[in-house]
């Protein structure tokens, strides 16, 4: 899925956003909060319309990945569809 697609899907799911940007200012990371629950994706390359996502996830938001132990949080999903539908269905359980 394009970039500009999956921004606007998730807004339309989500209410709200946040873009994640580098020191420099360069955006690198989108996330959507549905309740204690995150989806997130990061751009193939750089930031562009154009783009495809990677690495959709959906994760706790209090859960963090620890490098030191190779821990990544939460689980990837293939496609932006899945991550939502799967966070949506989590939060409605908790």
């Amino acid at each position: 899925m394009k970039l500009s697609n999956a921004i606007k899907k998730l807004k339309k799911a989500a209410g709200n956003i946040q873009i994640h940007e580098r020191t420099d200012g360069t955006p690198w990371m989108a996330t959507a909060r549905f309740g204690s629950w995150l989806v997130e994706f990061l751009s193939n390359g750089r930031w562009h319309d154009d783009a495809d996502i990677v690495c959709i996830r959906v994760r706790k938001h209090n859960d963090l990945d620890d490098s030191m132990s190779d821990y990544s949080a939460g689980s990837f999903r293939d496609n932006l569809k899945q991550a939502i539908e799967s966070a949506q269905r989590l939060d409605a359980t908790a």
